[in-house]
């Protein structure tokens, strides 16, 4: 009888024992799956944000086809400033040679002649280099502000990427001892038949 109560004693305090461990471990499973649940959390906020830095990468692409748009646009007025220059040059060489034929009337021409130079010179020659002035800055601008744009979006693209990366590594390991813990819990069971 005392070696029945001894055995029936030694086995209370075994099961108690492990009842404590089952606690712990339930206890921990609890406290992992609420850190899962964080970890998700912060998962799907990464993908947000990786979705929203696309956006803003396409509205960046689009910006730089408005402004590449913007750029032709200028470069076909300046062509066109040249090419009325280049006439305004070839109706000056054909004055030229009229003034060369020295008349009386030469001199009247030639009065009308340097006017029209003067006219054509003042009125193309700053319109064009303005022009030129105006497609080079505007150039510069467009190539700077667009690669500006595409250095923050891959740095914010990257910066989440690696974040998601490194918070998965320490969700695998808890899952991981997770899952042997709920393996050895369910032993014990298996041994003790209520």
């Amino acid at each position: 009888m005392r070696e029945a109560e001894l055995a029936l004693s030694h086995k209370e305090t075994e099961l108690s024992r492990l009842t404590r461990a089952v606690d712990e471990h339930l206890a921990l499973a609890d406290l992992l799956k609420a850190e899962i649940v964080t970890l998700t959390r912060q998962v799907n906020t990464l993908r947000e944000r990786l979705t929203e830095a696309g956006l803003q990468a396409r509205a960046v692409e689009e910006r730089r086809n408005v402004e590449r748009s913007e750029f032709k646009v200028a470069n076909e007025r300046l062509l066109k400033a040249h090419v009325d220059f280049e006439n305004c040059y070839g109706r000056v060489a054909e004055l030229v040679l009229q003034l060369l034929e020295p008349t009386a009337e030469d001199e009247i021409l030639g009065r009308h002649v340097r006017e029209y130079l003067e006219n054509c010179l003042v009125g193309q020659t700053p319109l064009f280099n303005q022009r030129k002035l105006e497609l080079q800055h505007l150039g510069g601008e467009i190539a700077l502000k667009a690669q500006a744009d595409l250095h923050i979006t891959i740095i914010d693209i990257d910066g989440g990427a690696d974040a998601a990366t490194h918070n998965l590594k320490p969700e695998r390991a808890q899952l991981s001892a997770l899952d042997c813990t709920t393996h050895e819990r369910a032993s014990p069971a298996r041994e003790f038949p209520a």
